[in-house]
């Protein structure tokens, strides 16, 4: 299974503030990526638009599988976000947490993995 990960001419801006723009990239299995800049340069605004999180302003992210197109709804199968401040319900344990996120996504044999 060959997967892979590509951008395509992402822009992204909130009103006439634009926030970056022409980033590109390809990654294949084995590949990453480094996001550096300042702060407000958009790296979490870039990360959030790979992860599915936020939608581009124009441009596209591909994810593809042996060159076949993942549909948008079906990438949280192939890709997490953790972001510095998680929201997670402090009178759930790790595993009640888990348990509602999987109940959440739609996971139906999230019992059976370790």
């Amino acid at each position: 299974m060959e997967f892979k990960l590509i951008g395509k001419n992402i822009r992204k801006s909130f009103g006439r503030l634009l926030v970056f723009e022409s980033v590109n990239f390809e990654l294949g299995v084995g590949s990453s990526l480094a996001i550096a800049g300042r702060n407000g340069s958009g790296k979490s605004t870039l990360v959030k638009i790979i992860a599915g999180l936020l939608s581009p302003s124009s441009g596209e992210v591909i994810y593809q599988i042996d060159g076949k197109k993942i549909d948008k709804i079906d990438w949280f199968k192939y890709v997490g976000f953790v972001a510095p401040y998680l929201q997670i319900y402090d009178e759930f344990t790790g595993y009640e947490n888990l348990e509602i996120l999987a109940r959440i996504r739609g996971l139906k044999n999230y019992k059976e993995k370790n």
